[in-house]
């Protein structure tokens, strides 16, 4: 569900039409209520005319534009099997409506409206069905769950309390016309002569016979017995001036031997003298009135029955500062046997935090504002365990503004910090060796060499690990090879180490070590040497046998460096230094190696220059619906051409980029490129066949001061529609000031364009803020889309990520996509979105065009020239 069921249905009743008793603004309500908490495209309620046998569509409200309108008719005769299951079993709910043998001969109806899951609800009153509320989703499949059902069915109850109140109004109309025109159930009894009249009306009222005479005798017996003393005494009380105004209900017997309701009203007629000449009233039938009360005692129940029933824990906490309510959910969320329980033993909610700083924080909170959301806490269950909770409340104040309440919600998301869980090992582990990734080996060497200025033994090294052939192996054997070797490698490269070393996968074809405690830095040769060593056998892989080749490089701190990051630069250089000398070479860092950043400070100025030269040039890679195979997108991505070196991979200019400074400038290049290109493209695209167009910004570009005015700039000069255009930015860019770059993002989603968080996992972001960022899909980072079915961790992952985007209601797109296994593995955890070389590389615009003529399209037909 998209909203909150239980917290809608009570709005819901407390929605002033219902006590106004106006049907059209009850309804009104009733469908928009449907259409937000279950997230569909349009909800209705039909009034069904038994005698006609039309059911007839008096509201429809649809999502799209939030509009209301009177709908279709259908005819009983022509859909028997859908009237029959709505009288039969209550209610309809069905995936496949257009195939349902109760609804299938609504095709019709439901290929114009697009309906692909329906809820229809029938509206009984007095055990007649007389309408149907219908909840319909559009677009992608949906499987209704029990609490979806369970939903549907409550509104076609507050369906059924709104047209109680209608008749209930009209009757009060025509009573009120009945005594101003016939004087119906009208009695009058003379307080001198002790006689008695009724009506015509009042006779035919309690079925009694014209010629009967009135007597207080006849009156006292038709009153039900247990009814009769309380009648007598405030007959009495009214007759002695005690009440001035009669009003009372009562049974009375009519002469069929049923019961029947009666409201008595009447004032005594005084003489001048201030005595009671004669005391005259009205008698009505209340019967429906009274049944009508009950339905609404028992609607009362059953709306208490959905606290009692809700999925979440609801709670109230009383002005003394005590738990004072609370639903079965939460004493179970609690390990409580019931509320009743959880009550008991249960003092002040503070002793169920774990961190009682946590309290103190909600507490500082509640004082401050009337509403929170989300608030995460651990709290301790009866039996000792923890179990996490969100949770949501709102203060109710007196008119003092004094805190008299807090009522709210808990809902249980421990499987949630699980999966955090999960994804923060990710972070910090490679998907395929399970090893260390760069983010945690470079934390423990920084704490390595920490010990080591506080006076630790022996000198810290870093050994980075190039293997030579990985290329080789993929482009001849596959990636499947390719992965196997290097899980080998791994696992090879660790029988070597010491006790205490760490080993750590650092990139595709990149292993390091962090040795502690050298004697001198000839050790770290001899460790070297034993990894040389611990891999020179032949791998035999798939049939094959394959002699690996790895290169070393060597730095040993000498006590100069400040930072983990220093002594990885040194055995990157060394390993640099390795390489240039050939295949299976070791080298030791020494500092006339440092010329190497020289080239760096080179690529760096021929970067500005490039800039300059408009050197650069945008590649596109389309993003497909993996269902159909249709084109929902493409990223934007740049590539240097340089005049020597041919094209650079971004993955070479952009991190010196990013450290130069030059992202907002390249990044504007970028920017003023796509634009142009989607306007071209959007200038000759069909109208049916849209698509979205992606570009990535470096955190350094959200926080440009200028970033709006730019892109407003930008898009005035060339034409790009908005609405086509998706910002990606890495989790990284939430890094620093998160609460900047969220309104950042916000302010860019308000003027239309789409987030993406891009290469999702690989960061370290806090699953507790996720949901609070203006994002609009996740791309899972192609590090655990390839290996996943080969590794049961990035499938795990995987799996994660695709269940938290849908949880958050977000997109989900995957990166690296391959082979049609994989293809269809996403498929099936639910991610309908991917790009990859399975469907096509980056590529120049004019073969990206020639590809999106390749695709279909609806209908089957080829996707237009863009």
């Amino acid at each position: 569900m998209v909203g909150r069921p239980s917290a809608a249905l009570g709005a819901l009743a407390r929605h002033d039409s219902f006590a106004r008793q106006d049907r059209e603004a009850s309804l009104r309500a009733i469908t928009e209520t449907a259409v937000d908490v279950l997230g569909v495209a349009q909800a209705s309620v039909w009034m069904y005319r038994p005698a006609s046998g039309v059911l007839e569509c008096s509201d429809l409200f649809s999502a799209a534009g939030r509009l209301h309108e009177r709908g279709p008719s259908l005819l009983d005769a022509e859909h028997p099997a859908y009237f029959a299951a709505l009288k039969e079993a209550r209610l309809v709910a069905t995936a496949a409506p257009r195939t349902d043998p109760r609804t299938a001969s609504l095709e019709s109806y439901l290929t114009s409206r697009g309906v692909t899951a329906l809820i229809d609800a029938p509206v009984l009153l007095q055990g007649q069905v007389v309408g149907v509320v219908c909840c319909e989703q559009t677009g992608g499949p949906r499987a209704w769950t029990p609490e979806d059902i369970a939903f549907v069915g409550s509104l076609a109850d507050f369906v059924a309390v709104a047209l109680a109140g209608e008749e209930r109004r009209r009757s009060e109309e025509r009573l009120n016309l009945a005594f101003s025109v016939m004087r119906a159930g009208i009695w009058d009894h003379d307080a001198t002569t002790g006689e008695i009249w009724w009506s015509p009306e009042y006779y035919r009222l309690l079925g009694l016979a014209p010629e009967l005479p009135a007597t207080a005798a006849l009156f006292e017996s038709l009153i039900h017995p247990d009814d009769r003393e309380g009648v007598a005494e405030m007959y009495r009380r009214h007759m002695a001036g005690e009440i001035p105004v009669l009003r009372q209900s009562y049974r009375m017997r009519r002469t069929d031997g049923s019961w029947i309701w009666v409201e008595d009203f009447g004032r005594a007629v005084l003489d001048a003298d201030g005595r009671p000449v004669r005391w005259i009233g009205i008698k009505t039938d209340v019967s429906d009135s009274v049944r009508r009360e009950e339905e609404k005692r028992e609607a009362e129940a059953r709306y208490r029955s959905l606290f009692e029933n809700a999925v979440e824990g609801l709670w109230r906490i009383g002005r003394d500062g005590r738990l004072a309510e609370a639903n079965p959910a939460l004493a179970e969320i609690l390990g409580f046997d019931g509320p009743a329980q959880l009550l008991k033993r249960l003092g002040r909610p503070r002793q169920l935090f774990a961190d009682a700083g946590r309290w103190h924080e909600l507490k500082r909170l509640i004082e401050q504002q009337d509403r929170v959301l989300g608030h995460e806490a651990e709290l301790v269950r009866r039996d000792g365990q923890h179990v996490w909770v969100s949770l949501n409340l709102r203060v109710v104040r007196d008119a003092q503004s004094g805190i008299v309440a807090v009522e709210g919600s808990a809902e249980d998301i421990t499987h949630l910090k699980r999966a955090k869980a999960q994804l923060d090992h990710a972070t910090m582990h490679d998907g395929l060796t399970n090893l260390p990734n760069r983010y945690l080996f470079v934390d423990r060497v920084g704490q390595a060499l920490a010990r080591q200025r506080l006076g630790a033994l022996g000198g810290t090294a870093v050994i980075l690990i190039d293997y030579d052939d990985l290329k080789l192996i993929n482009d001849s054997l596959g990636h499947a090879v390719g992965d196997a070797m290097l899980v080998e490698l791994g696992q090879r490269l660790q029988t070597a180490l010491r006790p205490g070393d760490t080993l750590a996968r650092l990139g595709s074809d990149e292993f390091a070590v962090l040795a502690e405690g050298l004697s001198d830095p000839g050790v770290g040769r001899l460790l070297a040497d034993a990894l040389r060593s611990a891999v020179s056998a032949p791998f035999a892989l798939n049939g094959h046998e394959i002699f690996p080749s790895i290169c070393l490089g060597i730095a040993v701190d000498d006590g100069e460096r400040q930072d983990a990051e220093d002594l990885l630069r040194d055995a990157g250089i060394a390993l640099h230094e390795a390489k240039s000398q050939g295949r299976g070479q070791t080298a030791m860092f020494a500092p006339a190696m440092r010329s190497e950043p020289l080239a760096v400070l080179r690529l760096q100025s021929e970067l500005r220059r490039a800039i300059e030269r408009d050197e650069f040039m945008l590649y596109y890679q389309p993003v497909l619906e993996l269902p159909s195979r249709t084109l929902l997108g493409f990223e934007a991505l740049v590539r240097w051409r340089h005049p020597t070196r041919g094209l650079v991979s971004p993955a070479l200019f952009i991190p010196i980029a990013e450290d130069a400074g030059l992202m907002p400038e390249l990044g504007h290049w970028v920017m003023r490129q796509a634009f142009a290109q989607l306007a071209e493209w959007s200038s000759r695209i069909p109208a049916d066949c849209p698509f979205s167009l992606s570009i990535n910004m470096a955190p350094s570009q959200v926080a440009t001061p200028d970033l709006f005015q730019t892109l407003d700039r930008l898009i005035a000069q060339t034409g790009a529609p908005v609405d086509r255009l998706r910002i990606e930015v890495t989790e990284t860019a939430f890094d620093g000031d998160a609460d900047l770059v969220a309104s950042r993002l916000r302010t860019l989603r308000e003027r239309g364009f789409g987030i993406v968080i891009d290469d999702f996992g690989t960061g370290y972001s806090s699953l507790g803020r996720l949901h609070r960022f203006p994002i609009d899909a996740l791309k899972i980072d192609q590090s655990f889309v390839r290996p996943m079915l080969v590794d049961p961790d990035c499938a795990a992952i995987v799996r994660s990520v695709i269940a938290l985007g849908h949880a958050l209601g977000l997109g989900v797109i995957a990166e690296g996509v391959e082979d049609e296994r994989c293809a269809r593995e996403l498929l099936r955890l639910g991610c309908t979105s991917a790009q990859g070389y399975l469907f096509a590389k980056p590529q120049p615009a004019d073969i990206a065009e020639a590809f999106v003529q390749s695709l279909p399209r609806a209908g089957g037909a080829r996707a237009a020239a863009v």
